[in-house]
């Protein structure tokens, strides 16, 4: 008689539990992992055939034309001055 065939049912399904779910949840996970891959990819390769860089993100109207004081009230483009 076969060890397969000596088991119990209880012994089946606490040896599924132990070896299986971990199995099952990490194959789910490495599928999660490579969909997550592949429509970065497909975003990424949009984005090229556009012409856009995928690295470095379009620069947005009005940042940089008129830079934002600091809240001293100091400009860096002016000389010191002590008062």
């Amino acid at each position: 008689m076969g060890w397969l065939q000596s088991l119990q049912m209880h012994e089946i399904l606490i040896y599924g539990r132990v070896f299986g779910l971990p199995v099952v949840i990490i194959g789910f996970q490495a599928v999660v992992a490579i969909v997550t891959a592949v429509i970065k990819h497909r975003e990424r390769m949009a984005m090229i055939e556009q012409g856009l860089h995928p690295d470095y993100p379009p620069e947005q109207p009005g940042i940089g034309d008129h830079p934002a004081r600091p809240p001293d009230g100091m400009d860096e483009t002016q000389p010191y001055v002590p008062h």
